[in-house]
């Protein structure tokens, strides 16, 4: 692409069939890899991906950092390993880190601290430019928008809900013509479904099968959704922390590489679940919640996050 300043219409790799039309749904991820390589090495391109994967969990505990320090500190530990079939250098990562991107602004609009979900449209456009993977972004979206609607029709007196459902149906229809800014026009609502639908990888690429919880190292995963289902048992959770958890769930059992989307929606359910539980404990016991000295706790996390990046380097390496 770069010699050619162009982007291949056909597969150029597999000579068997050279006339098949490739939709190269990831070219400016792999023009940007080409860059870091050309500049770093493969320990760039490592280093480069630990950090967009780190994002996404620094974007994880920004929607639970309210939470009781060592619920939030276990819950993400348990989403690392959870995950750790699926962290690579691979541009899915990206996907990851934009998915908990927006579930960081759609918490922070549901709850009313913030309207960054503005931006989204913006994002979307950078997205599928980035990785097919941004059809994603709409079911998340469609998840928010089929709770506020069931909100709405349960409790028509809060103004609320009406005023979230027009918001998100702006920003999805936005996000729709955004996804046009690609190279490949129209193709570009084509390409996951296509991928989706394909017999031939399900029934050929590892990473389309459904998990084998038989592989210990799926057992995290599956400790985490029984983990999950105890938490609802001890805590209700809204609506749309529940429909986040069933289609994120659904999502990973149809194929173990949307573990990754399990982890960026279910680790913020998974902690606030616990953390509320626990808060209401506390507060019918009348205990204390004391929080570490500040200089301590700082000192605590920021050898944590320099932990969990070398290994996230290391693993990618």
């Amino acid at each position: 692409m770069a010699d050619n300043h162009r982007l291949p219409s056909t597969d150029i790799f597999t000579y068997t069939v050279p006339s098949h039309i490739w939709t190269d749904h990831e070219y400016l991820t792999e023009i940007l890899m080409w860059l870091v390589y050309n500049s770093a090495g493969t320990v760039g391109i490592a280093i480069a991906f630990g950090v967009i994967t780190w994002l996404g969990f620094w974007l994880m505990y920004r929607q639970v950092r309210r939470q009781p320090f060592v619920i939030v500190g276990v819950g993400l530990a348990l989403a690392a390993v959870a995950g750790d079939p699926i962290w690579g250098p691979r541009a899915q990562m990206i996907t990851f880190a934009l998915t908990c991107l927006e579930l960081y602004w759609l918490q922070a609009y549901l709850s009313g601290r913030s309207r960054m979900l503005l931006y989204f449209p913006l994002v979307m456009a950078l997205w599928a430019n980035l990785h097919g993977g941004w059809v994603i972004g709409f079911v998340w979206l469609g998840i928010a928008i089929a709770s506020e609607a069931v909100m709405w029709a349960w409790d028509r007196a809060n103004p609320a809900h009406w005023a979230h459902l027009k918001f998100l149906g702006i920003i999805t229809g936005a996000s729709a013509v955004a996804v046009l800014a690609t190279p490949h026009g129209l193709g570009v609502y084509l390409y996951p479904f296509n991928t989706v639908g394909s017999v031939a990888q399900e029934k050929l690429i590892v990473e389309w099968f459904s998990p084998d919880f038989h592989q210990r190292y799926l057992l995290p995963f599956e400790a985490m959704i029984l983990i999950t289902i105890a938490g609802f048992a001890l805590r209700r959770p809204s609506l749309y922390e529940f429909l986040l958890f069933i289609a994120s769930l659904a999502l990973a059992l149809q194929s173990v590489r949307n573990v990754a989307l399990f982890v960026a929606a279910t680790t913020p359910v998974l902690i606030n679940t616990y953390g509320a539980w626990w808060r209401e404990v506390a507060a019918a016991r009348k205990w204390k919640l004391q929080t570490p000295a500040r200089p301590a706790f700082a000192a605590v996390t920021a050898f944590a996050l320099v932990v969990i990046t070398a290994a996230t380097v290391f693993h990618v390496a």
